[in-house]
């Protein structure tokens, strides 16, 4: 028996004919199976067997990582089913010792990944939840609370590009900015232009400097962050 109907219509994607779609709805209570019908014809393109049990997922630990957490670490788990669905995994991770989580990686049919920690931002409470799902129904399980090593900036200048050419007294515009792991963008504050010498040119996103001399011209944007790690790029300027 059919206990509730949501309609929807997809929508074409570029040229390829696929069709998308995303639909959010309340789950129904002793729904048995979730079907995608397509009301023309009523053809049952795809179906979901509920389940009665729901995944659980304990042993979230990381495998031999440093104190703190850097670089390219193993995280394992133990994950079970009461029903013997094949499970898939993601994994998510928070700062605020669960607070709030981030995505870090989907699509998991084992029982441990390799998580590279590059981009996931310095905290002393922080915490990796495993997910698992039989196609409907969820389960996860958290690690226990851990260092994570905070994170330097990563600067870019986005103009001029590097080798461009100027003549003597010519208006440059320089534009950068630097992405955090904590902080997400730098501030502007937090943005230092500076020459080969080490003088600096100037403060912010976007300066501009008539006055760089005849010659090659390497200009350094300095970025630190909220808890002063400092990274940096640079871009060279050909004055004639």
């Amino acid at each position: 028996a059919v206990l509730t109907e949501h309609g929807f219509t997809p929508e074409e994607y570029d040229e390829t004919g696929q069709l998308n779609f995303g639909l959010v709805v309340n789950f129904e209570p002793g729904t048995q199976k979730i079907q995608i019908v397509r009301t023309g014809d009523a053809q049952v393109l795809t179906s979901q067997m509920v389940s009665a049990n729901a995944p659980v997922v304990s042993n979230v630990a990381l495998v031999g990582a440093p104190d703190p957490v850097s670089g390219v670490v193993t995280l394992s788990w133990t994950g079970s089913d009461a029903d013997g669905d094949t499970l898939t995994y993601e994994v998510a991770y928070s700062r605020d010792n669960g607070a709030s989580f981030q995505p870090v990686a989907f699509g998991i049919q084992s029982s441990s990944t390799e998580i590279d920690t590059e981009q996931l931002g310095g905290s002393g409470t922080a915490i990796l939840r495993v997910t698992a799902s039989d196609g409907v129904q969820q389960g996860s399980g958290d690690s226990a609370p851990f260092v994570m090593a905070d994170k330097p900036p990563q600067a870019y200048i986005l103009d001029p590009v590097d080798g461009h050419s100027v003549q003597w007294g010519q208006l440059v515009n320089f534009n950068g900015m630097a992405l955090d792991a904590q902080d997400g963008l730098v501030e502007g504050s937090g943005l230092v232009w500076k020459s080969a010498g080490g003088s600096t040119l100037g403060t912010g996103a976007l300066i501009s400097l008539d006055n760089l001399p005849v010659g090659v011209n390497v200009i350094t944007l300095e970025a630190t962050n909220s808890v002063g790690l400092t990274g940096s790029t640079t871009v060279t300027v050909i004055v004639g």
